[in-house]
């Protein structure tokens, strides 16, 4: 049994853990304009600004080493290399010896910036991809060139890597499920072979502006999706690439029989994962990222005004975790959850043993 299902575990035998997981997003700001982003829809311009400083960001670390965080997740919000002081919050993380994770454009990763990574020992870094093909990738991303860009970092860092004979950082992939990538997932394993990619994760779309709801399947596209998820599954594991294809598969198969997107089942997300937005606002899961900037709920609270330890243990993540618990749930942030956490949490009870209400 792994650590974090420990913690869930020791929450269930009524021992109040701290997080396993914590998210940080350092910047907003990004360098691309993805179809998809969620972006799209903010016009809001506070949404970029109120970035914690890197000082903050240090005495969050430190915190969160003392309630025994064991990863530290970086994401986005924008491209988080886009902070000049990025790589030294990095190895602030690696310093306190917790396992570090980011995910990244790859736009910005010059030689310097990877081997100071590779050098500090960072753990797990994750492109996203949003197609094998150049013209598809860079379309979706509103941007030429950003797939020569992803394919320079991967190949340097591989290079790099070889050169010191470390097996970290560990290369993942991004891949966010569009009409016009879904007939790719071969050619995607494909090319995760020859990138020396250990992990790829397929992601649904979350449909967050008129762009994004131009790229969502048919029902024609369905199919094919699947049928090439299948396939997709035989080559990786010949190629023993992790992936969460079957996972995905499932939760579409949910989509299309007209299952609610909404959790529907016990989720264990608050009990494990704490995230903190840009502008300070902690919130009990990764799927509240609006609020992480926009509080709309009365889950979400203000690290500048109170300790990890307070925020995590308080009243307000209290209710939200009793919420999580219930088959009927209603807490608004959980009607439109995303892919992972779904697979997740279902990953998770089965883990558990629990039974289903």
């Amino acid at each position: 049994m792994d650590e974090r299902i420990e913690r869930i575990k020791s929450w269930k035998r009524g021992e109040k853990k701290g997080p396993f997981a914590l998210d940080i997003m350092p910047t907003n700001k990004c360098n691309l304009s993805c179809l998809a982003c969620h972006q799209r829809s903010i016009s809001d311009k506070k949404y970029y600004k109120g970035e914690l400083t890197l000082a903050k960001y240090k005495q969050i670390i430190d915190e969160a080493s003392e309630l025994d965080v064991r990863v530290v997740q970086i994401l986005g919000g924008g491209e988080p290399f886009l902070r000049k002081d990025l790589i030294e919050l990095m190895e602030y993380i690696k310093n306190k010896d917790i396992r570090g994770y980011i995910v990244t454009n790859g736009y910005f990763l010059d030689k310097q910036n990877i081997k100071r990574i590779i050098n500090m020992g960072w753990d797990e870094i994750s492109f996203s991809f949003d197609s094998s093909d150049s013209e598809t990738h860079d379309y979706l991303r509103q941007k030429k060139g950003s797939y020569a860009k992803i394919m320079k970092a991967i190949n340097f860092f591989n290079e790099e890597k070889k050169k010191q004979n470390k097996d970290e950082p560990k290369l993942f992939v991004n891949y966010l499920v569009t009409n016009l990538n879904h007939d790719k997932i071969k050619d995607l394993v494909e090319l995760c072979k020859k990138l020396g990619i250990e992990e790829i994760n397929l992601m649904h779309m979350l449909v967050s502006s008129k762009y994004g709801k131009k790229l969502e399947l048919n029902n024609k596209q369905y199919l094919i999706l699947l049928k090439h998820l299948k396939d997709a599954s035989i080559l990786s594991r010949k190629y023993k690439i992790k992936n969460n294809f079957y996972e995905i598969s499932e939760f579409y198969k949910n989509i299309f029989n007209k299952k609610s997107q909404g959790i529907k089942q016990i989720c264990f997300e608050p009990f494990w994962h704490l995230v903190i937005g840009t502008s300070g606002y902690a919130v009990p899961c990764n799927m509240s990222l609006d609020n992480c900037i926009f509080p709309k709920n009365e889950f979400a609270e203000n690290i500048k005004k109170k300790s990890l330890e307070k925020i995590w243990f308080g009243k307000k993540f209290e209710n939200f975790r009793k919420g999580v618990l219930d088959l009927e749930n209603k807490n608004s942030l959980c009607q439109e959850c995303c892919s992972n956490i779904i697979i997740k949490s279902d990953s998770d009870k089965k883990s558990l043993e629990v039974e289903k209400g």
